[in-house]
């Protein structure tokens, strides 16, 4: 690749070339949702009839659904996720500037900018949607275990995958107000 061709490659793709990131991100998504859709189905079995499916603050069951009907939710929840995700991450592509929600949305979205902008904001919707897979798989597993074992959720496991899911989130917003937060002093007045 010839040095004028490399610079212009390495200008657009930023310090971290983001098409690989993005694909391996996509990847890591349909791979997690392929394990967890084949989780729920080979846990199937051994669920009894009735499955517990809501549980009170104590890990105790109070709600309760078929097995098929559990299947059936689980399957939509893992399956859904990556689709609403990525329905998202197109949605914010194609939609005028005036419809999206950012800070100082004029500057971020300004047409030499776009592209980057939603480059990042594509960037964490995908690491969202791999939280939130994640997160389900956790929570059907612990489902499966209360199911199975002496009929309580394990509120320790609950509560530390919860916890998880809500740093992510929470980590995930700073982010995006740190880096949406103010334009450059020579830019602020763009709002």
């Amino acid at each position: 690749m010839s040095g004028a061709r490399l610079s212009r490659a390495s200008k657009r793709q930023g310090v971290f070339p983001m098409v690989p990131v993005r694909i391996a991100l996509w990847l890591l998504l349909v791979l997690l949702t392929v394990v967890g859709v084949a989780m729920v189905v080979f846990q199937l079995p051994e669920l009894p009839e009735r499955v517990a499916t809501h549980f009170d603050g104590a890990g105790r069951p109070n709600g309760f659904m078929s097995r098929q009907g559990h299947l059936a939710t689980m399957v939509a929840l893992l399956v859904g996720t990556p689709i609403l995700f990525a329905g998202i991450s197109a949605l914010i592509r194609i939609l005028p500037a005036s419809l999206i929600n950012i800070p100082y949305r004029n500057y971020w979205l300004a047409p030499e900018r776009r592209e980057e902008t939603i480059r990042v904001v594509d960037l964490f919707l995908l690491i969202m949607a791999i939280g939130t897979e994640v997160f389900m798989m956790g929570i059907a597993h612990l489902v499966y275990r209360a199911n199975v074992g002496n009929g309580q959720l394990s509120n320790t496991a609950f509560l530390t995958l919860l916890c998880g899911y809500l740093a992510l989130t929470l980590g995930g917003c700073i982010y995006l107000l740190v880096r949406f937060g103010r334009p450059p002093a020579d830019h602020a007045s763009m709002s």
